[in-house]
């Protein structure tokens, strides 16, 4: 009788253990990262029965207080572009949404991810797939976080591992292949600037006309010829006095996402500006239809638009024809082609 008792018991003792260990609140994130340290974030949560139920009685049935306990929780993101669903039956909600500079870059010209929940440890990490777990003890949660790097990542590696301030660095290399017929078609322009220039020194009727600067853009693939009316102007000069004429085409946006990075690393952007005042990574051109967006990104100096710096970096300022970007001390006046 009392062996019957005891196994009894420890059946009871066991299935107990595994009906909790069952029942343990979940958190999965998953964070895809592109090659100027943008990225999307997906976060699914499993709750258990009797806590989702409070959490749905809280904020569950308010879609917008989710958004906002995200913003809370998150301060550091700035994202955007935010989606919320929950499924009743399997008592998950799961939130996706866009986030800027999810991946600073360094003064070494490295990113790194250190916006990653306190309590991980490193699971696993080959390649662009990284997986980080822990136990948050404040609220009891098993956490799962799953990074996946872009293409062109290499040389990725953790500092400070298993701490509160674990981060995950990386390099960016983009192939020379790319832009080496960008750079020979640029040299070639300038010696035939430099020919065109002489001629017309010598000619006593022809007026000095100033060059523009050579500006080298990093895209996928050389981009066709459009029509004038897809094309649009960047014009201004250095406080140098050096000219600088940047035209931006429809296929430039098509083939980097919509978007040009403009900075000072030819490397880390679509467009370069070669001036001490601007930072390696500035500001950012968004095309949305028929809309432009010009954003700083964290820059040292700035960027503003007809004189108007924006409140945080990030933010999104509508860009029209007509309007003067400063980045730094370089004035652009945005234009029709």
């Amino acid at each position: 009788m009392r062996l019957l008792s005891l196994i009894v018991l420890l059946f009871a003792v066991c299935f107990g253990t595994r009906s909790v260990k069952a029942e343990t609140p979940t958190q999965e994130t998953q964070i895809d990262l592109d090659s100027v340290g943008d990225g999307t974030v997906e976060i699914k949560e499993h709750y258990t029965a009797q806590a989702w139920l409070r959490w749905k009685a809280s904020v569950g049935d308010h879609p917008d207080w989710v958004v906002r306990n995200e913003k809370r929780d998150f301060a550091a993101w700035e994202f955007y572009d935010f989606s919320f669903s929950k499924d009743e039956v399997s008592r998950i909600s799961e939130s996706k949404m866009k986030v800027r500079a999810l991946a600073q870059i360094a003064k070494d010209g490295n990113y790194a991810l250190d916006k990653l929940p306190s309590g991980l440890h490193l699971v696993t990490g080959k390649g662009n797939e990284w997986i980080f777990s822990g136990f948050s003890q404040e609220d009891e949660t098993e956490q799962t976080v799953h990074v996946s790097l872009p293409g062109e990542a290499s040389n990725a590696h953790i500092i400070n591992p298993d701490t509160s301030q674990t981060e995950l660095v990386y390099s960016i290399v983009r192939p020379a292949s790319k832009s080496s017929p960008l750079l020979l078609l640029s040299g070639g322009f300038g010696a035939f600037g430099i020919l065109m220039l002489g001629i017309s020194l010598r000619a006593p009727k022809i007026h000095r006309q100033r060059q523009p600067l050579s500006i080298k853009t990093v895209t996928q693939a050389p981009a066709p010829a459009l029509p004038d009316s897809s094309k649009w102007q960047l014009i201004g000069r250095t406080p140098g006095g050096r000219t600088i004429r940047l035209e931006i085409t429809d296929a430039m946006f098509s083939s980097n996402g919509g978007r040009l990075v403009l900075g000072r690393t030819a490397e880390l952007c679509h467009v370069v500006i070669d001036d001490g005042s601007v930072s390696k990574q500035h500001a950012q051109i968004r095309r949305e239809g028929g809309s432009f967006m010009v954003a700083d990104r964290n820059s040292s100096n700035g960027t503003a638009v007809n004189g108007q710096f924006g409140q945080r970096p990030f933010d999104e300022v509508p860009l029209k024809d007509g309007d003067t970007i400063t980045l730094g001390e370089v004035k652009l006046d945005f234009s029709k082609g």
